[in-house]
């Protein structure tokens, strides 16, 4: 029994594994799909610039606008001209990324579709609902409980050791709704006093007691982990909504007005530009929160081992959530049989 649970604590490390490799892949999908529409603005706006530093060489030579005024519009492009190649260097790495995990080099990923991006948000899940995803899939709660299980039998091979003969009733052998447990784990046997005094019994009994407290500590800091993620997730929701629903649409009808107004030369060509770039200005802004809402649901998912955000075309989603080690089933039983 022993061997069979080291046996799946090895394949519980493999589940984990292709976990946080989906987590991460979706993420590198999600950033790159952002960053290219980032780019594809930034494109549109510099090539607006551009045509307007060729226009400016003949308004100069009419007089209609100065050294200065051609200057500054120089330096606009140019400022957004490196603000371009930053993001760039950031597609270049995300597509590193996707090599070291694929295995495909970045210039043959460079040359395939993406799959179409479509912005949505998703509702989170009750705190208790989150609560129980963390007690069942918990990757660093599943390495100790598998450590725990591991530990407790371990302790029991050195009391037979002791004695053959004795009826060994461990937490986990007691009707259901009796064994006591402490955030999914089911708390072993308890030893009598003078047992701990024999050497191989004590030192069994501390390294379960050692994994025991480590459990405690980490389910404190995973529960904490959840909970920031939940906060996190509403927050930037609400903003991105914002943006979305009010600063985007103030921006692109500020831009319409000032593109009228201009043509009847009541704004001058600098407060154009100035609206145009501040329209971008507010797309970045909501791209940049969009790749903030996303990795928080990375850091929640992660903190749960259940991947609960499906982004359209995205491999199912629910496959790292379906598979199941020995362990992770005998926990999902012990549960239920709490419950009852």
């Amino acid at each position: 029994e022993l061997e069979f649970l080291e046996v799946s604590a090895t394949q519980q490390e493999y589940i984990i594994l292709h976990r946080n490799v989906y987590l991460e892949l979706r993420q590198i999908y999600l950033n790159l799909r952002l960053k290219t529409h980032q780019l594809s603005l930034l494109n549109s706006l510099l090539s607006y610039l551009e045509s307007e530093q060729k226009l400016s060489e003949q308004h100069i030579l009419l007089g209609h606008l100065s050294l200065l005024d051609s200057g500054l519009l120089k330096a606009e492009y140019e400022q957004l001209f490196s603000e371009k190649q930053s993001v760039n260097q950031e597609i270049i790495l995300l597509f590193s990324r996707l090599s070291g995990i694929s295995g495909l080099s970045a210039k043959v990923l460079q040359q395939l579709k993406l799959p179409e991006f479509e912005v949505k948000t998703i509702s989170l899940p009750q705190r208790e609902i989150a609560l129980n995803f963390l007690i069942e899939n918990s990757p660093t709660l599943n390495r100790l409980h598998a450590k725990y299980d591991i530990a407790e039998k371990s302790l029991q091979l050195e009391i037979r050791k002791q004695y053959p003969d004795l009826q060994i009733d461990s937490g986990f052998e007691k009707e259901p709704g009796q064994s006591a447990k402490y955030l999914g784990l089911g708390l072993g046997m308890e030893l009598p006093i003078f047992d701990r005094n024999q050497k191989g019994i004590l030192l069994a009994h501390q390294k379960r007691e050692q994994i025991l407290l480590e459990y405690q500590l980490q389910a404190r800091q995973s529960i904490l982990e959840m909970e920031t993620a939940l906060e996190m997730i509403k927050s930037v929701e609400l903003q991105v909504k914002y943006i979305q629903n009010n600063q985007m649409k103030t921006y692109q009808n500020n831009y319409e007005l000032a593109q009228r107004e201009y043509q009847y030369n009541k704004i001058q060509k600098f407060e154009l530009i100035a609206t145009r770039k501040a329209y971008y200005e507010v797309h970045k802004e909501y791209i940049q929160l969009l790749e903030s809402y996303y990795q928080h649901w990375v850091t929640l998912e992660s903190a749960l081992g259940t991947v609960l955000f499906d982004q359209g075309s995205l491999p199912n989603s629910n496959d790292p959530q379906m598979i199941k080690t020995p362990v992770e089933a005998n926990k999902s039983k012990e549960n239920e049989n709490g419950k009852k």
